[in-house]
This record gives structure tokens, C-alpha cells and sequence, in this order.
């Protein structure tokens, strides 16, 4: 069997590690009872933690579970999302295509930029909640 090469180092996966170990302490949590807010397996729990939680949609959700807090997305990004759960009912980056598509006409997104990925209406939907008053 031959080994894949990672393209994250390991000092990247150690780093990562270490933020999101900080990140847990800092909001009172242990990463067990992150874990079970997450809903996930022991096993795949701590592959991850091991190796510095590289799953972009993964990251997304630990985020949330924290209550929002920035770990590993900009400060902005946490901020616009925390506001469009708060004031729309869902968070973009924790929705799947197809509630994507039914929350996208009230934010402009078109067709056109489904063809554009999932990470890019995101970005077009956290875009417009920017550019609107909080409620």
C-alpha cells in the first residue's frame, strides 16, 4: 500500500491542533463535549483532532457549536454568520445545496452562481447580509 503525502505539514497540523485545543478551553468546553454536540463518532473525532481538523466543512460546524467563535475562518466570517442564524434562521456554511437553493432568491443569488460552487453562494449570501442593516 503505498502512503498519500499530506499537503499540510506537520508543524500545520500541530498548530491547528493547538488553536483548536485553546478554542475549547477559552469557551468552557472539553473536546469531548464538543464532540458530542457534533454528533460524531469517537474515532473520527480524534482522527481529526489528530490531524488538525483539515475538513473545511467540519471547521465550519465547530465554529458554530462554540457559539460562533473565531478559530479557524476571519473574524468577519464568523460575525456575518453568527448574524444570519441569529436574524435569518440559518447559518450558509452549514447548509446543504439544496437549502441553499430555497434561501437563495431572498439574497440575490442566481442560478449562475450555483455553477460557481457551494463555498462561493456562501460568500454571496454573507455578502448581502453585510451590506444590510442588523435587524
Amino acid at each position: 500500500m503505498t502512503k498519500v503525502k499530506s499537503h499540510v505539514s506537520a508543524e500545520q497540523r500541530r498548530a491547528s491542533r493547538e488553536i483548536a485545543r485553546a478554542a475549547f478551553a477559552a469557551a468552557g468546553v472539553t473536546p469531548e463535549q464538543v464532540r458530542e454536540k457534533l454528533g460524531l463518532a469517537a474515532g473520527t473525532f480524534a482522527r481529526e483532532l489528530h490531524s488538525g481538523f483539515p475538513c473545511g466543512p467540519l471547521r465550519d460546524r465547530i465554529e458554530a457549536v462554540l457559539e460562533y467563535r473565531t478559530i479557524w475562518s476571519d473574524a468577519d466570517t464568523v460575525h456575518l454568520r453568527a448574524r444570519c442564524a441569529r436574524e435569518q434562521g440559518f447559518d450558509p456554511m452549514l447548509q446543504i445545496l439544496s437549502e441553499l437553493k430555497q434561501h437563495a432568491p431572498r439574497f440575490g443569488v442566481t442560478a449562475l452562481d450555483f455553477s460557481r460552487g457551494r463555498r462561493e453562494v456562501c460568500a454571496k449570501i454573507l455578502q448581502h447580509i453585510a451590506a444590510t442593516p442588523p435587524k
